[in-house]
Formats: C-alpha cells, sequence, structure tokens
C-alpha cells in the first residue's frame, strides 16, 4: 500500500524518516516500511498529522485519549510502529496507557490481559518473589 504525506508532518516527528531523507534519491523512491502494518500504520500517520496542524493542547488531549482507547494487540502494534519510527510522542503515550491499564493489577492478571504466557518454573517464580518481597 502506498501513502503520500508532507514530508514535513514526518520529519517533526520521526527520527526514522529525518535519517532517511539524508539518503538520496529517497524524495523519488519512496521509503519502505519495516514491520508496521498498514492499519497502523494509517494510524500513525493519522496521529502525525493532526499533531502537525492542531496546536490546542485540550484538543489534542482529547483525541490523544481516543487514539489509544484501544484493543491491547493495536496498542502494541503502535508501540511497535513508534518503536520502528522513532516517534517518541506517539511511545509515550501509548507507554502512559499501558501503565494505566495494568495500575493495581497482579502479575496474572496483567498476563491474562495481555495474553502473556508465564514461562517460569514455580521453583523460579518463588526465587523472584523472595528477591522482590517489597513489592509484594
Amino acid at each position: 500500500m502506498e501513502y503520500q504525506v508532507e514530508e514535513q508532518t514526518m520529519v517533526q516527528q520521526s527520527t526514522f524518516v529525518q535519517g532517511l531523507l539524508k539518503s538520496p534519491n529517497v524524495r523519488e523512491n519512496g521509503i519502505t516500511i519495516p514491520n508496521v502494518n498498514t492499519n497502523i500504520l494509517a494510524k500513525v500517520l493519522n496521529y502525525c498529522e493532526k499533531h502537525a496542524e492542531t496546536a490546542d493542547k485540550v484538543e489534542l488531549e482529547s483525541w490523544d485519549a481516543k487514539f489509544v482507547d484501544v484493543e491491547s494487540h493495536i496498542l502494541y502494534d503502535l508501540i511497535m510502529a513508534a518503536d520502528t519510527l522513532g516517534i517518541n510522542s506517539i511511545m509515550h503515550l501509548c507507554c502512559k496507557k499501558v501503565a494505566e491499564l495494568i495500575k493495581g493489577l497482579t502479575a496474572d492478571e496483567i498476563r491474562g490481559n495481555f495474553n502473556i504466557q508465564n514461562n517460569f518454573t514455580p521453583e523460579v517464580a518463588e526465587a523472584v518473589r523472595m528477591e522482590n518481597l517489597w513489592e509484594f
């Protein structure tokens, strides 16, 4: 799939794009974004465009809250895309949302909510618990 975006929109926000634009011919040939599916890329581009065109902080806070009000697998994909593209504002926003989602949950609840497999043996789990008693 091909997207066309104002160069300045991405240059302001993506260290990945900033680096690519230093290469010759990239403007003519376009860029390939590795490991980011088209649906997530569309959301990321929408975010970048919104933040480039809107200066009202209250409006952006409301818009950002809706942007991260997604299922956990989409939030994960957004974090991975932000990492790939070097867009710190999306990374911080998504990580803040994850922190809100896990606040007050047990490790087992977090694993369940995010489909994380517990690969600790009972012995290793107990050793970790003993090393970190202050947390429990």
